[in-house]
């Protein structure tokens, strides 16, 4: 957090053209920041929750960052509503808000310097107990990527959240494709698409906590976003109101794979640490989310919408077969469940 806010000061005084290069190093730290703020949440949840709570509070701390998502879809262009399109009021609105954001970190980042505590006394589960004694990361990440099925959901989550990440990115010149009057439907577009995906994200953390079916949830997130993508592919011409409809789904099963995702990791690889896990699997997100930014990118140049989109189709069934193929051992609550017999 603390690297949040220095990126977020330095870029207060980059409002210039002449100082693309100090916006740029701003926006270097603050991504520096965010690779280490991903893995949190299953931390947390883990750390301060008891087992029957711990999906669902996964669930909460997925949707604090896919709020802050929603915020930069529709925070900017109202900011620059207020503006005329001269360079001295863009100059202005950005100093807007980037002392705005730089304000509200320094804010957060203190609060959490008083008020929050690393951990409880007592761990809240008998799951969390075995954490103790910490095995160095090396050796424990070797461990984690030894085993097949944790390397299928490594593949296939970076599949599914690069996947989104590289839709969300080009959304502007995708819709605009096919509908060149949208400007202003495009950032309503993204947002709908968070709302629907943070709708799903504390869905899926609490089915999982309450019934604790893993491989019917993920897969029949997997399939819902199959279908998504499908329509996205072969029917988005038939209105803009469709693509929104689409949107919200297509963010709903994405999305809400996030926080599947980070717990079944959690679930195959215990007793390796949370921390750990979600690190691997965040990166893989993150190399995987350039990759396809990349190759849609230039699918979209180059053969259009359609075919960018049949490509991207083919990758959800790719990461659905990977799914179907992992052995969904819950060792975690396997752990869990033969505690409470003995008691």
């Amino acid at each position: 957090m603390g690297a949040t806010v220095i990126g977020s000061w330095i870029k207060v005084g980059a409002i210039s053209p002449e100082s693309y290069w100090i916006a740029l190093l701003g926006q270097t730290v603050i991504a520096i920041a965010q690779a280490l703020i991903m893995p949190i949440p299953p931390e947390l949840a883990a750390v301060w929750f008891p087992s029957h709570q711990v999906s669902t509070a996964c669930s909460i701390g997925v949707i604090g960052i896919e709020m802050g998502l929603a915020a930069g879809f529709i925070v900017p262009p109202l900011f620059f509503q207020c503006s005329s399109s001269g360079d001295d009021d863009v100059g202005k609105v950005l100093y807007q808000i980037s002392m705005a954001l730089s304000i509200v970190n320094t804010v957060v980042f203190i609060l959490l310097i008083i008020f929050f505590k690393g951990r409880p006394k007592s761990p809240p589960s008998i799951g969390q107990l075995k954490f103790e004694n910490s095995v160095p990361f090396l050796e424990s990440a070797k461990t984690f990527m030894y085993n097949r099925s944790n390397i299928l959901l490594v593949i296939a989550y970076g599949i599914v959240v690069g996947l989104m990440l590289s839709v969300s990115t080009l959304l502007n010149p995708l819709i605009l494709s096919y509908y060149p009057d949208a400007q202003e439907d495009v950032g309503w577009i993204g947002l709908v698409m968070i709302l629907g995906g943070m709708l799903g994200t504390i869905i899926c953390g609490v089915a999982l906590d309450v019934y604790g079916k893993f491989k019917q949830t993920i897969l029949a997130l997997s399939g819902l976003g199959i279908a998504a993508m499908i329509c996205f592919t072969f029917a988005i011409t038939r209105g803009i109101e469709f693509v929104y409809f689409m949107s919200a789904i297509f963010g709903f099963s994405t999305l809400g794979m996030q926080v599947g995702g980070l717990e079944l990791g959690c679930e195959l690889g215990y007793p390796i640490h949370q921390g750990i896990i979600a690190g691997i699997l965040i990166t893989s997100t993150q190399v995987s989310g350039i990759a396809f930014t990349y190759l849609y990118s230039y699918l979209l140049e180059t053969h259009g919408g359609y075919y960018a989109n049949l490509t991207m189709l083919a990758l959800f069934v790719i990461e659905f077969l990977l799914l179907c193929s992992i052995k969904y051992n819950l060792r975690r609550r396997t752990v869990e469940m033969a505690h409470k017999e003995r008691i």
